[in-house]
């Protein structure tokens, strides 16, 4: 495996995974902002929605709980320089790409996916934002793991 030496070229890879752990936030962020405000469209004002649609929600927003707790252990990693922080961060962001491709493509298979089903105007949009965020993700681990690499050595 060829291993980074910069963060984008020009960022030291430490300096590099205090960026992506702050990206890393705000894309859980606005991926859970981005679902809740379909979820509003859908039943605005007192409406509820099905139970399905609560199991969609909950589906969606749940994993982003350990996503925002990894980048804050890739923050203390950098800190206290704990290099299984890394991989703890690797493991948990790269299962949560297989879910966010598995979910995504299931629930709207199954019908259930708000944003896909029932917001068509928006299908492209949350599409394009999986895709960033899916390559983000794979970027952001492998400079994880140069790191880790160069902490071993």
């Amino acid at each position: 495996m060829f291993d980074a030496k910069h963060f984008c070229h020009c960022a030291s890879l430490r300096m590099g995974c205090f960026i992506i752990a702050i990206i890393t936030m705000f894309l859980s962020v606005a991926f859970t902002k981005f679902i809740l405000v379909f979820y509003g469209i859908k039943y605005p004002g007192n409406k509820k929605g099905s139970k399905d649609d609560h199991t969609f929600l909950l589906l969606h927003l749940v994993p982003e709980i350990p996503v925002l707790g990894s980048s804050l252990i890739l923050i203390i990693h950098e800190i206290y320089a704990k290099s299984v922080l890394i991989l703890i961060f690797v493991t948990i962001n790269g299962i949560h790409i297989i879910y966010i491709i598995v979910i995504s493509i299931v629930s709207y298979l199954m019908g259930k996916n708000i944003v896909l089903n029932f917001a068509e105007v928006w299908f492209h949009v949350y599409w394009s934002f999986c895709l960033i965020r899916i390559a983000t993700t794979i970027y952001f681990i492998y400079i994880a793991l140069s790191r880790w690499k160069q902490i071993r050595n």
